[in-house]
């Protein structure tokens, strides 16, 4: 199996304009904020820097024992405008030249606000004016360098903030300023364990002085971000001048269900004639499992999902825009996307060509009209609405009842042109085939119709006994199988379910798409939840819980079925509430022994007391004697109403695994090289050699976060007794499977 969702993610030729600070040469007299600040609050743990040529700045100043008050507001576009207030307050004391102020000990105070919400008053660190010059006949300053350095406070919040700041007003003392842009960032939603879509920061000498740089640092380790380049540690730069450091994240963790984010500080150290200061920039990302941002694929039609994108951290989105095209060169702007905030937001295009590639790349739009970074390219295929490995359903029926299949005389047999079954355009028909009491202990194999045998067994069967087994049964061009045994004769029964549509149909529907579950739930126990074992004659019903609103699209469940605790033999039907019972099976079963089986299910649509719609399948015991029934669900099929799934595509049988496996081990398996990243599930075949006692084999996907054992294995076997079983099982990563033996010794085969 493999998904038609198409989630090719390329970064193709992608040229993001930087914006750098303007950094023009100033002369005396200067007059400027610069606020460095550091610590955990989020308002304080970032830089700020106002001159002519950044942002507006304002000075309220009165005479050397008033209170001296900078208020400063950012001129950014796409980041939301900050202000940030500092006020000197003498409290009685007199400001004077060459003087310093320990704020922890003297009555004089410095406070700091950021948007006039956060507050921060000094309580440790040092004021020193370099420069102070008065009006001679009213007193006022007219002239003022200062600088605060080591300065820490408690906020207005929990967390604790240290900031140091430089003042100048008509001064002719010079200054170290470097600017940032941009100040902050979020990288938003990105794969956990992956390199994401990198930025790069540029600081700007803004002062009057060459700035010398320390070594830059993005946080300890566990490190979720990655310094890529850098141009800044260790250098020099002249006034007017500019170096840069490229950030790549790279999260370590997934969110929460509270979608908390991880964030750092990237630091950048600036030398001064007296101690260090360092510049911060506050980095911010969302770790996931899985893309937030996507492109599904679906019947002539595709579905562009977007999550958080990368921005400033306090940016005012407008809307997202979409460029797209069906060249990775040649995209125009198609549409523009209003935002959901939270949730992702999901925009749909229709009227698609199928099997045609086309290309996606969102860009943000803000507020202000600026555009944001955009997107690495993003594509999708929609498939043809008749597109092949579409499974269909139909009403069961019995192709042949106990047809005598001897050693060397195999028989072939077509569905096609048979109760709803099209006359061509058929790659494979989906049975349960049941041998019963051959004369020999035999394997029986199914295979499409003029080609060889294949190595594995559908079924493995003892002399006399009876086994059934699921069958996805590819055929040939005229639609024919053939089914054989090795030894002895055996009377062989073939129900059809359904068909996976082949190349050139149309005219049966655009049929249904398959989702295989990673790890599946428990939708009948016949022990744990009815109380008692299913009387022969009757059946059992169930509805399967689904979304509001997904479960009226759902036209199949795939389900395993277990039979067991018998002191009959039977069958067990299984089909659509409220429908015709079939006269097919999906499971045989013998007294006293454990029978799993795979099977497809038509369902019915129920509706709850909750008004919504939901698949719902019943299974009827043919059998005399009571049995207890586990049915668990493996996945489902839908309408073709969703944008993405599963198509069946037939391939040559693949050995994956052939091993002894002990009592409680575990082993692992993969195809390699025979999928891709595309593959999402495969058709196993699974058998278990004459174990030393009665056991069962589980198989799920390895590597996926929370998906164990599954509750039900796909196979139960007695002990020594050869038993083939065959499954749809959703692979992990990097196409992987687990496989667990439950009890004894037994050679276990996969293929």
């Amino acid at each position: 199996m493999r998904f038609v969702r198409l989630l090719v993610v390329s970064v193709v030729g992608i040229s993001v304009a930087v914006a750098v600070p303007t950094a023009e040469a100033v002369t005396a007299p200067y007059t400027v904020l610069g606020f460095a600040g550091s610590g955990a609050d989020s308002a304080f743990a970032q830089d700020f820097f106002f001159d002519s040529a950044h942002g507006s700045l304002e000075e309220t100043v009165g005479t050397v024992s008033q209170q001296v008050s900078f208020v400063g507001t950012t001129a950014a576009v796409a980041d939301t405008e900050h202000t940030l207030q500092v006020d000197i307050d003498p409290n009685g004391a007199t400001l004077a030249a060459s003087a310093s102020y320990d704020l922890a000990t003297s009555s004089l105070s410095v406070s700091v606000s950021v948007d006039f919400e956060f507050t921060c008053t000094a309580a440790t660190g040092t004021l020193s004016i370099s420069d102070l010059v008065t009006d001679g006949t009213s007193g006022v300053i007219t002239a003022l360098a200062a600088e605060v350095t080591g300065a820490t406070c408690q906020t207005n919040t929990p967390a604790a903030a240290a900031f140091s700041i430089d003042l100048r007003l008509g001064s002719a003392q010079p200054y170290e300023a470097v600017a940032t842009s941009p100040r902050n960032w979020n990288f938003g939603d990105q794969i956990t364990g992956l390199d994401g879509q990198p930025k790069t920061f540029i600081y700007a000498n803004t002062g009057v002085d060459a700035v010398t740089f320390g070594t830059a640092s993005a946080g300890a380790a566990p490190r979720p971000f990655r310094i890529a380049a850098d141009t800044c540690s260790q250098a020099t730069v002249l006034p007017g001048g500019s170096c840069h450091i490229r950030v790549v994240p790279h999260p370590t963790k997934s969110v929460t269900a509270s979608y908390l984010s991880t964030v750092r500080q990237l630091a950048l150290p600036i030398s001064l004639p007296v101690g260090v200061r360092t510049r911060v920039i506050r980095l911010t990302e969302y770790g996931h499992d899985f893309a937030s941002t996507y492109t599904d694929g679906g019947p002539e039609r595709a579905t562009l999902t977007i999550g958080r994108l990368p921005a400033p951290a306090d940016a005012f989105l407008a809307h997202y825009r979409v460029d797209w095209g069906t060249s990775p060169t040649n995209l125009a702007q198609h549409r523009s996307v209003a935002p959901v905030f939270g949730v992702a937001t999901v925009t749909h295009f229709s009227g698609l060509h199928g099997g045609r590639n086309y290309y996606f790349r969102i860009t943000p739009v803000f507020t202000s009209g600026q555009l944001g970074d955009p997107t690495a390219l993003l594509a999708a295929r929609p498939w043809p609405k008749y597109a092949p490995g579409m499974y269909h359903r139909i009403t069961p029926f019995r192709l042949v009842s106990d047809h005598q299949v001897a050693a060397g005389h195999p028989v072939t047999l077509s569905a096609n042109g048979q109760h709803g079954v099209p006359s061509r355009h058929v790659q494979a028909v989906v049975l349960n085939v049941t041998a019963s009491d051959p004369s020999e202990a035999t394997a029986v194999r199914v295979y499409p119709a003029g080609t060889r045998a294949p190595a594995p067994a559908d079924i493995t069967v003892d002399r006399g006994a009876v086994r059934s087994n699921f069958v996805i049964a590819k055929v040939n061009s005229a639609g024919r199988f053939t089914i054989a045994t090795t030894h002895g004769s055996t009377p062989v029964t073939v129900d059809v379910s359904g068909y996976y549509s082949g190349s050139g149909l149309t005219t049966k529907g655009s049929g249904a798409a398959l989702r295989v579950f990673a790890q599946g739930g428990t939708l009948v126990d016949t022990k744990n939840r009815q109380k008692a074992p299913l009387p022969g004659g009757y059946f059992t019903w169930s509805a399967m819980n689904f979304t509001p609103g997904y479960g009226q699209h759902v036209t199949s469940l795939v389900v395993a079925v277990t039979a067991y605790g018998s002191k009959g033999s039977g069958t067990i039907a299984a089909y659509a509430k409220d429908t015709r019972i079939p006269h097919t099976s999906v499971l045989s079963y013998s007294p006293g022994v454990a029978t799993t089986s795979t099977a497809i299910v038509s369902a019915s649509r129920w509706v709850g007391s909750d008004g919504y719609t939901y698949p719902a399948v019943s299974f009827l015991n043919r059998g005399k004697q009571s049995v207890q029934l586990r049915v668990t669900t493996l996945g489902y099929y839908d309408d073709a109403t969703f944008e993405f799934g599963q198509r069946y595509i037939p391939s040559a049988p693949l050995r994956l695994l052939a091993d002894r496996m002990g009592s409680g081990a575990t082993d692992r398996m993969s195809p390699g090289r025979h999928a891709n990243k595309l593959t999402s599930t495969l058709n196993l075949k699974v058998t278990a050699a004459a174990p030393t006692r009665t056991t069962t084999l589980g198989l799920w996907p390895r590597g996926l976060r929370g998906v164990t054992r599954p509750v039900q294995p796909q196979l139960s076997a007695p002990g020594g007794v050869t038993t083939t079983a065959s499954t749809m099982t959703c692979v992990g990563s990097d196409n992987g499977l687990m496989i667990k033996n439950a009890a004894g010794t037994v050679g276990v085969t996969v293929w």
